[in-house]
């Protein structure tokens, strides 16, 4: 192989390899931006959702939790509702992460 045909080699790998890191560097760029997007709506839906005390679950046979899953009430605590399981026994769900109340 003649030195020419390495250089010109060489020549073709390195622009090879700055394409590619600047297409990697831009994509990656554009997921930061929409990560930092996603994270900002995320906080600002939770800073503006209605906040359940208490007396908002005394009386409810049901409520929906943090993962939109309908339980079932077995008490109101003073913190926390304790509701059933598919098990037997009962887990507590803090009133911060309850969604929504069903009576």
């Amino acid at each position: 192989m003649s030195r020419d045909t390495v250089t010109a080699y060489r020549a073709r790998a390195k622009a090879n390899e700055d394409s590619i890191s600047a297409e990697l560097s831009r994509q990656k760029t554009a997921s930061d931006t929409e990560y930092r997007e996603v994270k900002e709506r995320a906080a600002q839906v939770e800073s503006e959702r209605v906040r359940l005390t208490r007396d908002d679950v005394v009386g409810a046979t049901h409520i929906v939790d943090q993962f939109g899953k309908l339980r079932e009430v077995v008490r109101v605590n003073q913190k926390t509702v304790s509701v059933t399981t598919e098990w037997s026994w009962t887990e507590t769900v803090p009133f911060d992460r309850v969604r929504a109340v069903k009576r």
